[in-house]
């Protein structure tokens, strides 16, 4: 993996996180005064994966898996009012809304292709090859055994 010395690297190892916190990060990677390369090194999915995105190059191990949703909700006992749940899918619609549009941009590729490929309704696992293939990756970085 070659890189300026101005580059910098970010490495990332994560199941993801507050896609937020992500979307801020997305917007310190977009207004640096250097290139980002996004390493994903082992797992990266969910707001990990949308920061993976971000990298001016984005370079995959060869043994990682990256990882795609739609918006999700954990929920954990007691009732829930279907007020809440009208509010939930709104809530849920504005979020995929917002994650659509940032891989739109990033991947310079329409909502309809993002949908079909990385924001269905089931989650989406990308091996690197095929991270590769679809363009979500730039380069595969090997290992060799010693």
């Amino acid at each position: 993996m070659m890189s300026c010395p101005s580059d910098k690297i970010l490495v990332i190892n994560s199941p993801g996180g507050c896609l937020f916190s992500a979307v801020r990060l997305l917007e310190a990677i977009s207004t640096a005064n250097f290139r980002v390369t996004t390493l994903a090194a082992g797992h990266c999915a969910s707001a990990a994966f949308l920061i993976f995105l971000a990298g001016h190059r984005r370079v995959v191990y060869e043994f990682s898996l990256l990882m795609s949703h739609q918006a999700s909700l954990d929920q954990a006992g007691g009732s829930v009012s279907l007020n809440d749940m009208v509010d939930s899918s709104r809530g849920f619609s504005y979020t995929n809304d917002i994650v659509r549009a940032a891989y739109c941009k990033l991947l310079s590729r329409n909502p309809r292709w993002v949908t079909t490929h990385l924001l269905n309704d089931r989650d989406v696992y990308l091996s690197a090859e095929q991270a590769l293939a679809l363009g979500v990756a730039d380069e595969i970085q090997f290992h060799s055994c010693r």
